[in-house]
């Protein structure tokens, strides 16, 4: 009576006993000098029950997006790990034959043979070049001291992953990134330079 309107909601009691939700408004006024109170009491079981639904639904919903996120971050690393495999097969195609099939050709190049034969030795150079460019990305075209550890790690590096991140992906420690950091460095006579490793590596694909 002394403080104004109020609103607030109350449980409330059925005559069979059973419990249920409500607002209330309690509001002064007077009739003939005399205050009265004016209470209304309005149910709200359903709005509750459709409250307790909605939320229930939203807990439901932010559980799915939860899961479906684990799923998204675990098929991204199975995508990672197919394309780390990917460059592995082709940067050992390039390897290969850059070691142990263009010295061949290149010394039968210097040898004295038919000119049918040369015509099917110009074939395969052609064919096997064509093959190469495909790889031109790769850090094996231009580097081929690299192991096939360090070709993966320097693709990594160049994609803009960091130690930690390489480390996962290749099933191997950080501190083995790191070293073959510092071996990828040396090759590139980046040593005690401060050069930066990542940018140095997107300027030779260019």
């Amino acid at each position: 009576m002394q403080s104004g309107p109020q609103f607030f909601e109350w449980r409330f009691i059925h005559k069979n006993g059973s419990p249920f939700d409500v607002e209330v408004s309690l509001n002064r006024f007077e009739i003939a000098d005399t205050p009265h109170l004016l209470a209304i009491v309005r149910d709200i079981t359903d709005r509750k029950q459709m409250t307790q639904m909605l939320q229930e639904r939203k807990r439901e919903l932010d559980e799915k997006s939860r899961y479906l996120e684990r799923v998204n971050q675990a098929l991204k690393a199975s995508l990672d790990h197919r394309e780390v495999e990917k460059r592995a097969i082709e940067e050992n195609i390039l390897v290969n034959l850059k070691r142990f099939v263009f010295p061949y050709l290149e010394d039968m190049g210097k040898c004295t043979i038919s000119v049918e034969a040369r015509a099917y030795l110009n074939i395969i150079e052609t064919n096997l070049n064509d093959i190469v460019s495909q790889f031109s990305e790769t850090i094996f075209a231009k580097y081929l001291d690299f192991t096939p550890t360090e070709v993966r790690v320097a693709d990594l590096i160049r994609k803009g992953r960091n130690t930690k991140e390489i480390a996962n992906l290749l099933a191997l420690s950080p501190s083995s990134i790191q070293w073959h950091r510092k071996n990828i460095r040396e090759k590139l006579g980046l040593t005690h330079k401060k050069t930066n490793l990542y940018t140095y590596l997107n300027s030779l694909s260019r």
